[in-house]
């Protein structure tokens, strides 16, 4: 019996631990950005973010990108048109959150760097609509079930992978997969099977 509780509170532990750690590496920290609820707006635009601080939630004073390694959510129903020269990198890019939410690069020479993840996750949309000669670079990106990146008219550069779960289209300019140092063909769709 001592032998059995011994080992469901080893077991319990490692857990609890895993969970901790995983809060710890993963967690949004401040100087990260969220969209505010119900953001409809521009990048640049303070009054569409939320800095990730303590509770209560304030408003932002600078947007995402005004220092290095923000952690950056679009959050559902936030729509958020990048529209801004961010003056850093970006950490971690989240496009949704599981139902919707939206990012457009629709505005001529807009240049992003993600040095870390891009997620779009289920019911979200990252859109590069407006031919650009701005960069775009990814590191790795992760299109979940229901999540659609579509670059229909920009230069994009992913450095690392592209796990595809959901509508990945590349658009009519040069996408180069850096990592493997080969061309991502144009105008093809990628399509996870169902």
């Amino acid at each position: 019996m001592k032998q059995v509780y011994l080992t469901v509170l080893n077991k319990v532990m490692f857990m609890l631990a895993f969970v901790l750690i995983s809060l710890n590496m993963f967690g949004q920290v401040a100087g990260d950005f969220r969209t505010a609820v119900a953001a409809n707006g521009n990048w640049n635009d303070t009054l569409q973010w939320e800095p990730i601080t303590e509770v209560p939630v304030l408003a932002a004073s600078t947007t995402p990108g005004s220092a290095a390694n923000s952690n950056v959510t679009i959050r559902n129903g936030a729509v958020i048109n990048f529209n801004s020269l961010p003056a850093n990198p970006i950490l971690n890019l989240t496009v949704g959150e599981g139902a919707s939410g939206e990012l457009n690069f629709n505005t001529a020479n807009m240049n992003i760097t993600v040095n870390g993840t891009t997620v779009v996750d289920t019911g979200a949309q990252l859109k590069m609509t407006s031919a650009t000669t701005g960069a775009r670079s990814f590191t790795d990106v992760t299109v979940y079930n229901g999540g659609f990146w579509l670059d229909s008219s920009s230069t994009v550069t992913i450095k690392g992978n592209i796990i595809n779960n959901g509508s990945f289209y590349s658009g009519i300019l040069v996408n180069t997969l850096a990592g493997r140092r080969r061309p991502l063909p144009s105008n093809n769709f990628f399509k996870a099977p169902r």
